[in-house]
């Protein structure tokens, strides 16, 4: 991963909750100080991720200086065995001057939801999370 380029998508002061890094990250460095243990197992020689990620569906709400997205991922990744995953991420990014940064993230992997049919699993953790990030 191109740490660097991830770091420049983030505010100074973002805050990160990602269950893949399991802690709450408060600014660049934080996120920076946490990308190791969260990406050594997934990188392979040169920077590649040995994950392919497909954006599933996406919402969007977009505002003059503030947006939020919403959006499914779909995972298929492994070198030595193959696995797929699911992940729901939730960002809201602020824009300061012609750029987007994101001011905080949120996600939730190993789901088990019908994107297609809308329908949850059998999980209680998405149960939780799902009431959560998308009831309006």
């Amino acid at each position: 991963m191109n740490t660097p380029d991830y770091l420049n998508r983030f505010t100074q002061d973002a805050i990160r909750l990602s269950e893949r890094a399991g802690a709450r990250q408060a600014g660049r460095a934080a996120i920076q100080a946490g990308m190791p243990a969260e990406w050594e197992a997934l990188e392979r020689p040169k920077n590649l991720i040995a994950e392919k990620m497909t954006v599933a569906r996406a919402e969007f709400h977009i505002e003059e200086n503030f947006a939020a997205a919403i959006y499914w991922i779909d995972v298929k990744g492994g070198v030595r065995w193959h696995y797929t995953d699911q992940c729901l991420v939730f960002q809201a990014f602020v824009r300061q001057g012609k750029n987007w940064l994101v001011a905080h993230h949120t996600d939730a992997w190993s789901l088990d939801y019908d994107i297609d049919s809308q329908k949850p699993g059998q999980g209680s953790k998405f149960q939780s999370l799902i009431s959560i990030l998308l009831t309006r």
